[in-house]
Formats: structure tokens, C-alpha cells, sequence
């Protein structure tokens, strides 16, 4: 019973993330300043690919180990 709480758990951290993906793909960084809309551009894709990285390598990981 308690891996199948441990799975219900990664679950939920899985959907979680993916909706944090999706409120952050919709940030858009601010056209009026060129050197500050590309670092809040540069920041905003550094973000994704973090949370990407997090969700293939970590989450997929914690996944495999609690089946």
C-alpha cells in the first residue's frame, strides 16, 4: 500500500510540474527594453529547461525506483 501512496505522490509532483511548465512557457519577457527583455528571456528558458531536466531525469527516476 505505501508504494502505491509513493507513485500517487510522484503523480501529483508530474502533474504539478507540468502545469508550472505551462504558466511559465506563458511568461513573455518585456519588448521595451532590449537587454532586459533578453535576460528575462535567457532566465524564463533557463527555467524550462531546468524543470525538463528535472521532470526527465529526477521525476522519471523517483518513478522507476517506487514501482
Amino acid at each position: 500500500m505505501e508504494n502505491n501512496t509513493n507513485i500517487y505522490h510522484v503523480n501529483m509532483i508530474q502533474g504539478l510540474l507540468h502545469q508550472v511548465s505551462g504558466h511559465i512557457k506563458k511568461i513573455e519577457p518585456e519588448q521595451n527594453i532590449a537587454s532586459k527583455s533578453s535576460k528575462q528571456a535567457i532566465v524564463k528558458e533557463n527555467a524550462i529547461e531546468g524543470l525538463k531536466l528535472f521532470q526527465e531525469v529526477d521525476i522519471a527516476k523517483m518513478q522507476e525506483v517506487f514501482e
